[in-house]
C-alpha cells in the first residue's frame, strides 16, 4: 500500500517522536479492494496533546478530543488523527460515556465494528490484521468484531450501518452478524432520526440495496415502522423499481416507499431529509402509482 506523502509525512513525524502511527479503517479496507482511497484515517499511540504538539505550528483543529480524534490539515486534505483507545460503557445505545487511552493497537483494533474496518497498515510493518479483515473483504463478507449482539447493543446505529456497507460493496452479511441485526434491530429506536434517515440514504444509493432489502426486511422495518403496511406484492415491486431506478436519492426512495400510497409522506418526514428530496419522491410516487404508470420514465431510468 502507497500511502500519500501528506499522510506518510505525518505517520513519519508521530514515528519519528517515539509514537506508533498507523493508517487505519477505510482507507485499508479500500486499497485491498483495490479501490483508491477517498480520505485516510490514522491511529496513534499519542495522546491528543501529544498529537497536536507534534504537529504545532500546522493546522490543527481539536475536532474530538473528548474521543481521542484530532483533524490535521495539510495540502488541502484533513487527516484524521486518533488516540488508540478502549471504549467505555454504551448506556444510551450510540456513543460510549468515556474512553480510555490504550498503547495497544490491537486493542483498538478490538473495539471497532466489523471485521473489514478493523485493519491498519503501517508504512513499516506491513498489514495489521488481527480480527481477520483481508480474509473478509476477499470473501465479501461483513463480519461484526467479536460478539455481533454486543457491538449493535454499543451503538445501534451499526445495525444500519452493516447493511450500507453491504449495500455500498456488495458483501454478503455473516450468518451469525446477520442474526443479531434481526434481534438487535428494536434498539434502533435509540437512534436520531435524521442518523437513521442518512443511513437509510446511504443503503438505498449501494449497488447492492435491492438485495440487502430482500434479505433483511425486518431491519428495515424497525428503522421505518411504516414500511409494516407494505404488503409481499407491494414491498417485491418496490424492490423491483429500486433495482431499476438511477443512483438517485429522491428517485429511490420513491421506489422503495411507492407501495406506502398515503403512509409515504409520514414515512419521508419521519427520516429527517432535506425538504427537497422528500418533495421530488412524493412527486414521484405520485407518477409511479398514477394508472397505467411506467416507473422507468416516472424514475428517470
Amino acid at each position: 500500500m502507497v500511502l500519500p506523502e501528506i499522510v506518510g509525512a505525518a505517520i513519519a513525524r508521530l514515528e519519528s517522536l517515539g509514537y506508533e502511527a498507523v493508517a487505519v479503517g477505510g482507507c485499508v479496507r479500500d486499497h485491498l479492494m483495490g479501490k483508491a482511497p477517498t480520505d485516510y484515517d490514522l491511529a496513534t499511540s499519542a495522546r491528543p496533546e501529544e498529537v497536536m504538539d507534534a504537529f504545532r505550528g500546522e493546522r490543527v483543529l481539536p475536532t474530538g478530543l473528548k474521543h481521542g480524534t484530532v483533524t490535521l490539515v495539510r495540502g488541502g486534505m484533513a487527516i484524521e488523527i486518533t488516540t488508540y483507545r478502549v471504549d467505555g460503557a454504551y448506556r444510551d445505545h450510540r456513543r460510549p460515556d468515556a474512553v480510555v487511552f490504550t498503547g495497544s493497537l490491537t486493542e483498538d483494533l478490538r473495539r471497532r465494528d466489523f471485521t473489514v474496518n478493523a485493519i491498519a497498515f503501517s508504512p513499516g510493518r506491513g498489514l495489521i490484521d488481527p480480527m481477520g479483515g483481508e480474509a473478509d473483504i476477499k470473501n465479501r463478507l461483513i463480519r461484526a468484531v467479536g460478539d455481533p449482539s454486543a457491538r449493535f447493543q454499543e451503538d445501534a446505529l451499526r445495525i444500519l450501518r452493516a447493511l450500507r456497507f453491504a449495500s455500498r460493496l456488495g458483501f454478503q452479511i455473516e450468518p451469525a452478524t446477520a442474526g443479531a441485526l434481526t434481534r438487535m434491530a428494536p434498539s434502533l429506536s435509540f437512534v436520531a432520526r435524521e442518523r437513521v434517515g442518512a443511513e437509510v440514504e446511504g443503503i438505498l444509493l449501494g449497488p447492492g440495496a435491492s438485495d440487502v432489502l430482500a434479505a433483511h426486511r425486518a431491519v428495515m422495518e424497525a428503522a421505518v415502522p411504516e414500511l409494516t403496511r407494505a404488503d409481499a406484492a407491494g414491498y417485491d415491486r418496490a424492490l423491483m423499481m429500486l433495482s431499476r431506478a438511477p443512483f438517485d436519492a429522491a428517485a429511490r426512495l420513491s421506489a422503495l416507499f411507492s407501495p406506502l400510497d398515503g403512509g409515504a409522506a409520514a414515512a419521508l418526514s419521519s427520516l429527517r431529509l432535506p425538504g427537497r428530496v422528500t418533495a421530488r419522491a412524493l412527486r414521484l410516487i405520485e407518477w409511479l402509482n398514477a394508472p397505467e404508470a411506467d416507473p422507468a420514465r416516472a424514475l428517470g431510468a
